[in-house]
């Protein structure tokens, strides 16, 4: 027997329906977040973050050799005199 064509199109429609719920979902990740193996996955990228932030761009002292801070305290202490009166 042959099929409709109403069956043809619902076999080849996406299922659009969601497997889960959205608050099902959230709750799985919440499990998930409380493990061990999700700290350490979190700090591994944190890490991996901050290595990238701080290797990336590293000319910050445009060549002069002395840190942003030490830059400014170079500043502030040549420019302190003593009062002429």
């Amino acid at each position: 027997m042959a099929e409709s064509p109403d069956e043809v199109r619902a076999d080849l429609t996406p299922d659009t329906t969601p497997d889960k719920s959205l608050r099902q979902t959230g709750r799985e990740l919440r499990a998930w977040l409380r493990t061990e193996r999700a700290v350490i996955w979190l700090l591994v990228g944190i890490l991996l973050v901050a290595a990238f932030l701080r290797l990336t761009n590293l000319s910050w002292d445009m060549n002069t050799h002395i840190h942003p801070d030490e830059r400014f305290l170079t500043m502030v202490s040549d420019a302190m005199k003593l009062p002429k009166s």
